[in-house]
């Protein structure tokens, strides 16, 4: 996807030998307590093996820090991914609404990460719900909305078979940067699946020509010309990408 795979942002720092320093901490300086229960929560965070323990600091900070709305929105933001990340979707969805609610001027990542759990799922009206709100809270004043989300709004909508809005969605993201290729890629089969598959050639061999594509997303194109070509009764075409897809990763000329 396009926002969704590539602005997530991550949170906590990794640091194994700090855990226990604060640890100690806790018990040396109780009057610090709050303070050194973030920063243990921080570091259990980006350490999986302790999870656990960041749910405990997430629930003490929760309950004991009521009047700080900004920072009970991360802690619920933060526990959140972890129920996520254990596919327990109903409970991380509560979390991260609960985030908006104490901090909807700062509702991007929660919002981002509630379509991304009903995009995971398939429940792309749900995912859109969420989608379309993404609109308007990453909209700079001075820049305009965040290209990228268009490219999952077009996504949920290609899903759905509503190909009219899928299509205009793509076309928006290519809008804000024309180099693009999930955007290219999404017209591209938006097209295929009209049957317009000369349409569908002339985006996808427009991504080639971009500067900087890695080898994995230019076997994925070569692969995908081949097909379209197949399917447009073009034989010797569809085996020269074929071709290009085997030079790419210089697999066995018999594959």
């Amino acid at each position: 996807m396009g926002f969704l795979r590539k602005k997530l942002p991550y949170i906590g720092y990794r640091d194994e030998d700090n855990y226990e320093k604060f640890q100690e901490a806790l018990i040396q300086h109780p009057e610090d307590k709050v303070q050194i229960e973030m920063h243990l929560m921080s570091i259990s965070f980006s350490q999986p093996h302790r999870h656990e323990e960041c749910i405990q600091h997430c629930d003490y900070l929760i309950q004991n820090l009521e009047d700080d709305r900004d920072a009970v929105s991360f802690i619920y933001y933060t526990k959140g991914c972890i129920f996520s990340w254990r596919e327990k979707y109903e409970e991380a969805i509560y979390l991260f609404e609960k985030s908006i609610e104490f901090d909807s001027e700062n509702a991007a990542p929660a919002t981002a990460s509630i379509a991304n759990i009903y995009m995971m799922q398939k429940d792309y009206n749900e995912a859109l719900k969420y989608l379309h709100k993404l609109e308007y809270v990453l909209t700079d004043p001075e820049e305009g909305p965040e290209g990228d989300i268009y490219v999952d709004i077009g996504e949920a909508y290609f899903q759905l078979n509503d190909f009219e809005n899928a299509k205009k969605y793509f076309k928006i993201s290519k809008e804000y940067d024309e180099d693009n290729s999930e955007a290219i890629q999404g017209l591209a089969k938006v097209h295929e699946a009209g049957g317009n598959y000369q349409q569908a050639i002339r985006y996808l061999q427009i991504i080639p020509t971009l500067p900087d594509q890695p080898k994995e997303l230019l076997a994925e194109i070569y692969l995908s010309l081949s097909d379209l070509y197949r399917k447009d009764k073009l034989p010797a075409k569809a085996a020269w990408y074929q071709q290009k897809f085997i030079e790419t990763f210089d697999l066995p000329e018999d594959l």
